[in-house]
């Protein structure tokens, strides 16, 4: 009898501890779902963050729009150079980048956060988690294994790009992908950083690449596009019309579009780029909209023979030097911001200028040849500096000149000019 209570108490030990892990199992897989699944704890703290996250974004943008609305004189309409320089304000600068989109609405990307907004009549709406796109991204089936194996790009409007059509190197200057050869960007060959077609409305096929990721990389911003769309000796990228968005990631510009004869629509710089440089020979009639943030404008618009339409320069522009040298159908001149120090051969050539009003600021150091070969020049320039070179200022322009300013060396400006009359302050 004592032994039967013996095995009796064994086995109800067993059915117990087997049920008691059956249980167990259940209360650990509910409670993973309640931590990951999809409305689990975790998720549900994942995504309080990312609308937190969210909502900071917006409220530093609102933010940014009431401060660029308030002007010296009172409320002013939002525009491009002063929404910049109040979300440089808000969130740091070269932390959110302003674009403007052809329906002239603006996108703010906020490159930490890595989302996209737009911006129209005070109404912010995301359209771009980057963090969603760069999760889910795949390469296209078009895109060659063997050539760019695990190799992804995502371009400006967040879907993936044929990473066929492109070359990329990184480029430790600017500290992204260059979307050229290593060649290209080292002066050993003349290259372009777009292999792919022109199709017949005068665009490239997709957009430019903004994030790249290398098999199982990081992914990297896009910061260079020097001589992606070189067009002298490329009869195919001679075709591009219409200018691809130029992603907020990038820094340096340099010959991107330089020999693109047939270019004509252009919408804006991002402030993100702080060398926009020999952009000329292209068939531009109106100038895009520069971001404040531009810095170098070394030849940007130089020999475009068809250019009329100027667009303003923000107050970072520091480097005029043949900025609009040799454009042949220019009839005004654009403003000239107080950081500027070098206006060497700005208005160089620009055969089609009459009479002006002009003001070269103090900050300026360099004049020489500014507007040197203007036979219809006339009328009355300012010169608040005493430049280091002035060289051939107004060379081989005959026209009647008054010299007037603060500038204490007007006279040796004129020296040697009998058609130039020196008015001083």
């Amino acid at each position: 009898m004592e032994r039967l209570n013996i095995n009796k108490n064994k086995g109800i030990t067993l059915i117990a501890l087997i049920i008691t892990i059956i249980v167990l199992l259940i209360l650990a897989g509910v409670s993973i779902a309640m931590l990951t699944g999809e409305n689990g704890i975790l998720t549900q703290a994942q995504n309080t963050e990312e609308r937190t996250e969210q909502a900071g974004d917006i409220e530093k943008i609102r933010l940014a729009i009431s401060e660029a609305q308030i002007g010296e004189s009172g409320y002013q309409e939002l525009n491009f150079h002063s929404f910049q320089k109040a979300l440089n304000s808000q969130f740091g600068e070269n932390n959110a980048v302003v674009s403007i989109e052809e329906d002239e609405t603006y996108t703010v990307s906020c490159l930490n956060s890595l989302r996209d907004y737009t911006v129209s009549e005070n109404n912010i709406e995301q359209v771009i988690d980057w963090n969603e796109k760069m999760a889910s991204a795949v390469a296209p089936e078009s895109q060659d294994e063997e050539i760019n194996n695990g190799v992804i790009g995502i371009g400006t409007d967040g879907n993936p790009v044929d990473m066929d059509l492109w070359e990329y190197t990184f480029d430790d200057k600017t500290g992204g992908y260059a979307l050229n050869t290593q060649n290209a960007l080292d002066g050993v060959e003349d290259a372009e950083g777009y292999r792919g077609n022109i199709k017949d409305e005068g665009t490239i096929e997709g957009t430019v690449p903004q994030y790249i990721k290398i098999s199982n990389g990081e992914w990297t911003p896009v910061t260079s596009l020097y001589s992606t769309f070189r067009g002298y000796d490329n009869e195919e990228l001679k075709k591009i019309v219409i200018a691809p968005k130029i992603p907020p990631t990038v820094k340096k510009m340099e010959m991107t579009f330089e020999g693109c004869e047939n270019l004509k629509e252009f919408i804006c710089i991002p402030g993100s780029v702080k060398e926009f440089q020999w952009n000329g020979y292209t068939g531009l009639e109106k100038m895009p909209k520069i971001g404040y943030g531009v810095e170098d404008m070394y030849g940007a618009f130089s020999y475009n023979p068809e250019l009329t339409e100027l667009s303003v320069l923000p107050d970072t522009v520091e480097n005029l030097r043949a900025t609009f040298a040799h454009c042949t159908s220019l009839q005004e001149l654009p403003n000239i911001p107080n950081n500027v120090t070098n206006m060497y051969q700005t208005f160089w050539a620009c055969t089609s200028l009459e009479y002006i009003e002009f003001t070269i600021p103090e900050n300026v150091t360099n004049i020489g040849e500014t507007f040197a070969s203007c036979p219809n020049l006339e009328g009355i320039i300012t010169i608040n500096c005493n430049p280091e070179n002035y060289r051939s200022f107004l060379i081989y322009t005959p026209g009647a000149i008054t010299l007037t300013g603060k500038s204490t060396m007007l006279n040796q400006i004129a020296e040697g000019r009998s058609n130039v009359t020196v008015v001083e302050e």
